[in-house]
């Protein structure tokens, strides 16, 4: 090519081209018309920027105006179908054409999101028939289809309009650029360096260097020996020039570095490849297609891939899911801030006695290994199950340990502290007979305070002398369970609950005022008057309260505003989740901060705030808990109460949960992280995920966070749909066992790009993918057909699919590195850089 900078002939007087042709090589250049390239046979390789990309069969590209890039042939044929059109065109009622910018690549979307890429085929194939017939007045019919197709991109591409100063800048770099390359032209055949050409520009050798890099794609050394190559090929093909002769001419120093590089690029020896040309060309009469008409073909079923779109339905591409483009440019190096993992504080699971459970511990011992939590709280330390608190014949109160040693020698074997909710008030203490679940747990005031108080005494006095001062001291005491909601888990008044805090608080500081005491497990944190009143009355009675705990459910219905005053709201709400009304999808985060500001503005005194229950349901039969809505969900969530609260205590971590019998079904809603079956959901690979982020944050966004430790750098993208409008207002319609995504807001793949500076040396890049296909147990459930029982076997195929999809490859000498995800709904992805030597 004899100019980097391409000036296009046009057709028919009109500022539109449109040729088919194949592609050997196409040295770098750029011009100012926009081109679609349409991949009709076998598959091209190009270069946009410092972007590499692979095209196959049917796949499109835009280039925009005075983007370098440069094309070349694969291992087979080609046979593409080029457009290009002069902004020009639209001057005189789009004068904004020539600065508008187009992200059109098919290939980075599967075949399911293919709509607005077939209706730029659809035009094409339209163009390309009305150029070749020429038909009375096909200049006009040219016209239409051309506003067409340029009106399709601006309504479904996302133009980006570049202003005034950029377009100037841009254009002196490219003016920079072309100075550079023809320097190269004109002097390959000899010894170059960049320090000559940096004494030309003026400008520094690291800085020319970059700039070359940024803008081409490849170093400066590596773009020299490809315009060598690229010069010897055309000698090799045209000349009789020996081989050595060539190697000389076109710069090589001796002949191996000649054979060297042309076999790395070319995949074979100088005379094989020129014997492999000479034999396609004597199979194809011509290498140039571009002045023949498509008939002209001698494989006119070539063009079965374009012409299949010419008769496209004309239907309605939805305006509301034009792919959502994000992109990000991050220093590793910069200093980062101190990011503590304080989601990894607290995990939850039902009641104490499911802790005896082998099943249970399994699954505990498990999670543990993979994500490593500090403290665990449950409900029913004192329930009657676990048979701790007993009456002998004569009346006296006996202690029995045994259910809670084994539970809790359990819990600190596998390195997992109790944070130990004291409930619910044992048969033998009790002063109703109100109960809770199908367990039926005691939530009334205690008969005897003082019975109480020393059951409570006695326990912890136990585990000091099974564990030791030094390890109690570490564990919370939460005093009960949402005594806010009267008549559900507080059978008595506001006013008793305060004394009976103010007792058992005073009781656990008497052993040791070190212990962790507080509470009390708020039902409605919102409710400013009784948070108000509980602070009060402690600040006045110099009342124990190291921290405030309380629950986040994302449903707004009938429950709080009833305050529990009909117990048979809230089983009517528990076992039937549906007709729930949803807060915003922001609902964790923004309750998260006001509560802190509620605590400050209320308490004189700095205390902790643990989040002991969160989910996007109460209910335990919400078949939403088990799809791959909730990584994406439980990912925002946590990432957005940052700095709020100092534990966010999942929901539960398992489907063994018992508070309305066990669910029928391997996916019947439930909180777990974990099904019954021991197998993960897409919720608890959120947690995996998280687990792997550093303890410095460099940088976090909307739908992304970055961190690094000891040189690693984690990159964590996700992409968090909510529930559509009906949805979050009750409506549940086509909601059931096997289809579940029919309640989420329509959105688009979203393409994140991160591009990250301040990398050195190599790096080992672990990429894990999760979202429907890659990772969701419930999905793969119900591709397998959805079997209400399970054998042995489903449930091992299911443990196998529940894992997200795993890349691992090496960087060498890298100094930045662009991470590009094509994220679906309820798509994540992790990408991890560990440093290598």
């Amino acid at each position: 090519m004899k100019y980097n900078y391409e000036i296009i002939e046009y057709q028919s007087g009109l500022p539109i081209n449109i040729f088919v042709h194949r592609v050997h090589e196409v040295e770098l250049h750029w011009h100012n018309e926009i081109e679609v390239i349409f991949v009709l046979k076998g598959s091209l390789s190009i270069m946009v920027g410092p972007n590499h990309y692979l095209l196959k069969e049917k796949d499109l590209i835009l280039i925009n105006r005075n983007e370098v890039h440069s094309t070349y042939k694969t291992g087979e044929d080609n046979i593409l179908l080029a457009f290009q059109i002069n902004p020009k065109f639209s001057h005189s009622y789009y004068p904004d054409l020539g600065k508008l910018t187009f992200d059109v690549k098919s290939f980075l979307f599967d075949e399911m999101h293919q709509e607005r890429f077939d209706k730029i085929r659809h035009y094409l194939a339209q163009l390309m028939w009305v150029m070749n017939k020429k038909g009375e007045g096909y200049l006009f019919q040219l016209v239409i289809i051309v506003n067409s197709l340029l009106l399709h991109l601006i309504k479904y591409f996302n133009p980006i309009i570049v202003d005034d100063v950029k377009v100037k800048n841009h254009k002196k770099n490219l003016e920079r650029l072309d100075r550079i390359i023809k320097y190269v032209d004109e002097n390959y055949a000899q010894k170059i360096s960049l320090q000559q050409i940096s004494n030309q520009e003026y400008l520094s050798v690291y800085y020319l260097s970059h700039f070359f890099k940024d803008h081409v794609g490849v170093p400066f050394q590596e773009y020299v020996i490809q315009k060598r190559l690229e010069t010897s090929v055309d000698l090799l093909l045209h000349s009789d020039q020996t081989i050595t002769d060539i190697a000389a001419s076109c710069g090589f120093s001796d002949i191996k570095l000649f054979y060297k590089h042309f076999k790395k690029k070319y995949k074979c020896k100088p005379l094989e490849y020129k014997q492999q040309i000479r034999l396609r060309e004597s199979n194809v009469n011509g290498d140039n297609l571009s002045h023949k008409g498509y008939l002209d073909i001698e494989h006119t079923a070539i063009f079965e891939n374009l012409f299949a779109y010419q008769q496209l339905d004309n239907k309605t591409i939805q305006e509301s899911v034009p792919p959502e483009e994000r992109f990000h440019v991050i220093r590793a190096d910069q200093e980062g801030t101190s990011f503590p993992h304080y989601w990894r504080k607290l995990a939850t699971f039902g009641r104490a006695i499911e802790g005896l459970r082998e099943d249970w511990r399994r699954q505990l011992r498990e999670m543990q290994k993979e994500i490593g939590f500090e403290y665990i709280r449950f409900h029913g330390i004192f329930n009657d199950e676990m048979m701790l608190c007993n009456r002998n014949t004569l009346g006296e109160i006996i202690y029995n340990w045994t259910y809670v040693d084994q539970l809790f020698d359990f819990l600190l074997e596998i390195g997992i502290k109790p944070f130990l909710e004291l409930s619910f008030m044992p048969s033998e203490l009790k002063k109703t007979d109100e109960t809770v679940f199908w367990w039926k747990g005691n939530i009334s005031p205690p008969n005897d305070i003082m019975q109480w108080t020393q059951m409570v005494t006695a326990l912890i006095k136990h585990c000091v002398n099974r564990y030791g001062m030094k390890e109690v001291q570490n564990w919370y005491f939460e005093v009960w369970n949402e005594p806010d909601y009267e008549g559900v888990f507080w059978d008595g008044s506001k006013e008793e609950f305060f004394e009976f805090y103010k007792e058992t608080a005073t009781a656990i500081y008497e052993i040791s005022n070190r212990f962790q005491v507080g509470g009390p497990g708020l039902a409605f944190p919102l409710n400013q008057a009784w948070i108000k009143k509980f602070l009060d009355f402690c600040h006045a009675n110099q009342v124990p309260l190291d921290f405030i705990s309380y629950h986040i459910y994302c449903e707004d219905d009938h429950i709080e505003s009833s305050q529990g005053e009909d117990s048979g709201t809230f089983y009517e709400t528990m076992g039937n989740p549906y007709g729930s009304y949803y807060c915003g999808s922001d609902y964790t985060g923004e309750q998260a901060k006001r509560m802190k500001e509620t605590i400050e503005s209320l308490s004189t005194q700095k205390i902790e705030i643990h989040v002991t229950e969160w989910n996007i349901s109460h209910s335990s039969r919400n078949l939403i808990q088990d799809t791959a809505f909730m990584a994406p969900f439980i990912i925002d969530s946590v990432l957005k109460t940052r700095g709020t609260v100092d534990s966010l205590g999942y929901w539960a971590f398992t489907d063994l949960f018992e508070e309305f019998k066990a669910g029928l079904t391997p996916f019947h809603g439930g909180f777990g992280l974990i099904n019954h079956h021991g197998i993960k959901k897409s919720s608890y690979f959120a947690y995996t995920f998280l687990s792997k982020l550093g303890d410095e944050l460099i940088e976090q966004g909307e739908d992304y966070i970055v961190t690094k430790r000891d040189g690693h750098i984690q990159i964590l993208l996700y992409h968090y749909v909510y529930f559509d409008y009906l949805f979050r207002n009750g409506d549940i319609t086509g909601l059931n066992q096997i289809e579940r995504y029919s309640v989420y807001e329509e959105k688009p793949y979203k393409n994140i790009r991160i591009h990250l500076k301040g990398l050195h040396g190599n790096y080992r890049r672990t990429n894990y993918v999760l979202n429907r296909e890659d990772g969701s147990s419930f999905d793969a459930w119900v591709n397998m057909g959805a079997p209400m029982d399970l054998t042995g076997e489903d449930v091992s195929y299911l443990k196998a699919k529940a894992f997200p999809k795993l890349e691992v490859s090496y960087l060498f000498e890298v100094t930045e590195y662009e991470v590009t995800a094509q994220l679906p709904v309820h798509g994540v992805e992790l990408i991890i850089l560990e440093k290598v030597l």
